[in-house]
């Protein structure tokens, strides 16, 4: 009660505050949706953008290093620089936050634990946008705690760029990529290798991983089409079990997509793509006839939406379909269709308010018929936009979830789980005032048939996938962004944000030993900070706090100095500032301090 209380005199205090501002107002992003398209400020939910200026003056080399300085963003690596990380929102598990790029799904029916694997360098990335809570009505299977979209650059003028990067324990990038522009044409590419000799035993790693996209607009038509591939190598020193350290894992993923857009007296989208993703894990890398899985997931989509003004605002309907194949030594030929049916309508004909109902049929071959409705009510005055939201959401199990079993019987999946779902809840609100914005959520998930892998008593030797009943995750998330158009006057802060995200979570059945359901973030606070030194010479701050349930909590601090021109720039960077002993899951040791240097140029324009 107290911290609802300090949240609501925090965010009416800082209204009045703002409301003597007077610069120009921010940037708006236009959220990219299955259904429709909407202002960032006029959005009904808490949605995050992390823009292509955070990301080039970041320390960050991944994309799973830029997300952990996210409140209400919860990143478990389990190596250093994205080989392997698990990404959660407000205290769902990995199997619960979907992934998205330019708003096409990026899903993996065998495990959530490869969501990450991104055949994109942030070179390729314009701005990321993340929507915190429930989205199964918006985009389906997956969005149940939350998404996240990652939006890549337009390819414009002619350019060639190039950049490289040394640090400690051999780390080594490489990147090139270029644009190129001609009328309605645009294409661009990129290449990268990034790798290691690791922090520590075993933790070796190598990436290699190449994107491209073109797109020809003609009239109110547009044909856009995109590809990439990645391969990872790494050592896996305690990923999956603290007893076997020389774990060794391989993976290759891969994709295509092409879209044909037109915008009309009808507002058309014919989407088509491929995705295959393949896995190799060893529990002895010197050993790999001990233990050795093989695992291939192939996905299909077809999708197609149309939408146009009406009377009351704005309506969107469509429909999908998706194939998931899988063929896996440990858990079989593994096939499931999903078809879906999706309807929305916009009602913004009452002033300052805006209305958003809607709902998503979907048909699982293995699940039958589930529906996922939803609401989103905003209401404008001034500067404040207040909003709330109520859906339903639903998760079927993966296949690992479903047939998993390791040669020690320590993992045991279960072919009779039921799919899990849930009922979400939200109050937002939001300022905006030139070059502040505030955000505010109170929220609250309730569960049912939730998945974990549990043990009924500490003497089991087997974590077992069960449904383990009713699960409340309620919470509070706040933040205070400052970027300004234009630079105050002996104020060397360019930019700063500072974020808290608080989070509980209580199980009303089923008493178990769980493994994932209750080690969530209780407190997370996040502070980046961009300041100009002296004319080109800048620097960026990062620093975050993690309270774990089940961890002991602890500071990191990275810090990125570098020199801005208009065509090159020169950096030296460091992460865990301070060389903190840190775990993030399982009892896997987490890098200390680790010192680069690098170098970027761009040619052309």
């Amino acid at each position: 009660m107290i911290k609802k209380h300090l949240l609501t005199c925090l965010f009416f205090s800082l209204t009045n505050m703002l409301s003597a501002q007077t610069e120009k107002q921010l940037e708006e992003f236009t959220l990219v949706e299955n259904r429709s398209q909407t202002k960032s400020a006029n959005a009904n939910r808490y949605v995050q953008i992390i823009s292509k200026e955070d990301i080039e003056s970041s320390s960050s080399k991944t994309i799973t290093e830029l997300l952990e300085n996210t409140a209400g963003v919860d990143i478990r690596s389990r190596g250093s620089f994205g080989t392997q990380a698990d990404v959660q929102i407000r205290g769902g598990s990995f199997e619960q936050t979907l992934i998205l790029i330019n708003g096409i799904k990026f899903t993996d029916p065998q495990t959530g634990h490869h969501m990450l694997n991104l055949p994109i360098s942030l070179f390729d990335i314009d701005h990321i946008e993340i929507l915190k809570g429930s989205a199964a009505r918006v985009y389906g299977q997956n969005a149940y705690a939350g998404v996240i979209n990652i939006i890549t650059k337009k390819p414009l003028g002619k350019t060639i760029s190039a950049g490289i990067c040394y640090g400690q324990n051999n780390l080594q990038q490489l990147l090139i990529g270029g644009n190129y522009q001609l009328n309605n044409y645009q294409q661009r590419m990129s290449l990268q290798r990034l790798s290691s000799g690791g922090y520590k035993t075993n933790t070796d790693f190598s990436a290699l991983q190449g994107f491209y996209e073109s797109s020809y607009s003609i009239k109110k038509s547009s044909f856009n089409f995109m590809t990439g591939a990645q391969s990872k190598q790494m050592g896996a020193n305690g990923f999956y079990s603290d007893r076997f350290p020389w774990q060794y894992e391989e993976t290759k993923m891969g994709f295509g997509n092409i879209q044909f857009e037109q915008k009309n007296f009808l507002n058309l989208k014919l989407r088509a793509g491929y995705r295959q993703h393949q896995d190799m894990f060893e529990l002895k890398r010197d050993t790999p006839s001990f233990s050795q899985n093989k695992h291939t997931s192939e996905t299909y989509t077809a999708d197609v939406s149309i939408g146009n003004k009406n009377i009351l605002g704005a309506w969107n309907i469509g429909m999908d379909y998706r194939v998931e194949w899988l063929n896996s030594s440990n858990l079989g030929n593994r096939k499931r269709i999903i078809s879906g049916f999706f309807a929305e309508q916009q009602i913004s004909k009452y002033k300052n308010w805006s209305i958003v109902p809607g709902i998503c049929l979907n048909n699982y071959s293995d699940y039958g018929w589930v529906n996922y409705p939803g609401i989103d009510v905003g209401y404008h005055f001034g500067i404040v936009h207040i909003s709330a939201h109520a859906a339903k959401t639903f998760r079927v199990p993966t296949f690992t979830e479903l047939y998993y079993t390791d040669g020690a019987k320590s993992s045991l999946g279960n072919a009779n789980l039921k799919p899990e779902q849930a009922y979400s809840y939200e109050l937002n609100g939001n300022v905006q005032k030139n070059q502040f914005t505030i955000k505010t959520a109170l929220f609250l998930r309730s569960g049912i048939q939730q998945i974990d892998w549990i043990k009924d008593s500490i003497t089991d030797p087997s974590w077992k996938a069960n449904n383990i009943g009713i699960l409340q995750t309620k919470g509070i998330e706040a933040s205070l962004t400052f970027k300004p158009r234009t630079r105050w006057i002996n104020f060397p802060i360019s930019a700063f944000q500072i974020g808290y995200c608080y989070l509980t979570v209580e199980q009303k059945t089923h008493e178990s030993i769980s493994r994932y359901t209750y080690d969530y973030l209780k407190h997370q606070f996040t502070f980046n900070s961009s300041a100009i030194l002296y004319k080109q010479l800048q620097a960026n701050a990062r620093i975050r706090y993690e309270n774990r349930m089940g961890y002991l909590p602890f500071w990191l601090c990275d810090l990125k100095f570098y020199y801005q021109q208009k065509k090159y720039q020169l950096y030296a960077e460091a992460s865990n500032l301070l060389n903190q002993k840190y775990v993030e899951t399982g009892k896997i040791e987490m890098p200390g301090r680790w010192i680069r240097v690098g170098f970027s140029i761009q040619i052309g324009q």
